[in-house]
């Protein structure tokens, strides 16, 4: 195993909470299969369980894997790792992505609630359209974390900013309304945002055959390739610039 993964699953073992999220699922899961259960349409189950579980990813991704750089800061670290001869840059990708993997369990804790505690039928239509999209979905989400890692060391108070990306983001993923009925510049921007052409991919991969999967695929790729593309631009510039004493590295 890569030394810098093996040091982001060590973190893990030392900060337990880490997995916080792990015991927070069950609870929002609980909430929205209720609802479910008391609507309509049971087939709204399916939706409502990516729903949780793309929450869950993208709220792991902000709060938890971008704080990797804020870790190595406050523990007086950030120095020092700049200067070693290695990448930190290599470093904290691997580390963030190690992280982020966390969320991944949750798709389990979803599924098992809902198919175990309120008997809806959570089935995969497209299994394939619909991991390859999660996978590119993932990695868009782990291109916004490296991006708040810079922000982390470039702005003080960059929690601010951490807290404001949560639900406006879910606006524009589509996770709580669909795009569509946003308002017209909101939609706009949205089919722009990698979040949003994931969710959609993904969740017409639960009913069937999704129209244009390919081409759709395709556009995922872009997005998702920018954002981490983005992600790894502003990280590296950051921290370039804290090398030539740019940037306060001060906690």
């Amino acid at each position: 195993m890569n030394e810098h993964v093996r040091t982001a699953w060590l973190l893990v073992v030392r900060r337990p909470g880490l997995l916080a999220l792990l015991c927070f699922v069950p609870l929002y899961s609980l909430v929205f299969f209720t609802a479910v259960r008391h609507g309509t349409d049971p087939r709204l189950a399916a939706p409502v369980a990516l729903t949780a579980f793309l929450m869950t990813m993208w709220s792991h991704a902000v709060f938890v894997a971008s704080e990797a750089i804020d870790h190595d800061r406050a523990e007086g670290m950030l120095e020092t790792l700049l200067a070693a001869p290695g990448s930190y840059t290599r470093s904290l990708l691997l580390r963030i992505t190690a992280t982020a993997t966390l969320c991944l369990p949750a798709a389990a804790e979803i599924t098992l609630i809902g198919t175990l505690g309120f008997g809806f039928p959570l089935r995969l239509a497209a299994p394939g359209v619909f991991l390859a999209a999660l996978a590119l979905t993932f990695a868009g989400t782990t291109g916004t974390a490296a991006l708040l890692a810079g922000l982390f060391v470039l702005v003080r108070g960059a929690r601010t900013y951490q807290n404001a990306l949560t639900y406006p983001c879910y606006l524009l993923g589509g996770l709580i309304v669909p795009a569509a009925l946003l308002p017209q510049p909101l939609a706009a921007l949205s089919r722009v945002w990698f979040l949003s052409w994931g969710a959609d991919l993904m969740r017409d991969a639960l009913d069937g055959d999704p129209a244009g999967a390919l081409r759709r695929l395709l556009a995922l790729t872009a997005l998702a390739g920018l954002q981490c593309l983005l992600g790894v631009l502003v990280l590296h510039r950051v921290l370039a610039r804290a090398r030539e004493g740019s940037v306060a590295l001060h906690a």
